[in-house]
């Protein structure tokens, strides 16, 4: 079960069922936000999930199916809690450097992140550019998902910066930034129907 959705959060259903089935939650949420997990649920994987990772939940899924022990039960008031204190933890701004000048750059401020050459920059809708401490795997964390998207290895991108999206080649969609990057930008196919969702396409 992934935890943050286009729609709003998956734990929405539990209002409206009673789930029995075991659940291995997937998620972008770091350690500290998802120590619920670990006591309610059987496992949690953090984005982008590793293969043996994955194996070694389904191994653990086995190892209690065929014993005595029962999978914990979900409390879920306790793992929406943890949910809302990561959310108040997102990053509204950030202090960059220039050259000795230290600037707060307002997360409203942003159009999007990129890296280059192995450095992470943030680009803003006045065209500025500036060196960001942080990788974009790091960034993808300490990001409101509502708010930024990672389209691919090299860019996360906030939904005022497209100025036009057009289907390609093998289900892959093209993207056009603005400020311009000077380079082609693409969503991959496995990852274009999330992208839809988060524009709000149900």
């Amino acid at each position: 079960m992934d935890i943050e959705l286009a729609d709003g959060q998956s734990f929405e259903i539990f209002n409206q069922i009673d789930v029995k089935s075991t659940i291995i939650f997937t998620t972008a949420y770091d350690e500290f936000a998802i120590r619920a997990f670990k006591v309610n649920s059987i496992d949690y994987l953090l984005k982008p999930i590793d293969a043996a990772e994955l194996k070694n939940s389904f191994e653990k899924f086995k190892d209690l199916k065929q014993s005595s022990i029962v999978a914990p039960k979900l409390d879920m008031e306790t793992i929406v809690s943890a949910l809302k204190e990561k959310q108040q933890s997102y990053k509204h701004r950030f202090l960059v450097k220039q050259g000795q000048r230290l600037i707060p750059i307002d997360i409203q401020e942003i159009a999007y992140f990129y890296t280059e050459d192995k450095v992470s920059f943030i680009k803003t809708y006045t065209e500025q550019r500036y060196i960001v401490d942080h990788s974009l795997d790091e960034l993808e964390l300490l990001l409101d998902p509502n708010n930024f998207f990672r389209a691919n290895r090299q860019f996360i991108v906030g939904p005022k910066c497209l100025d036009g999206i057009h289907n390609h080649f093998n289900g892959k969609l093209k993207i056009n930034l603005k400020p311009n990057t000077g380079e082609e930008v693409f969503v991959s196919r496995e990852k274009a129907a999330d992208f839809k969702k988060w524009l709000g396409e149900k």
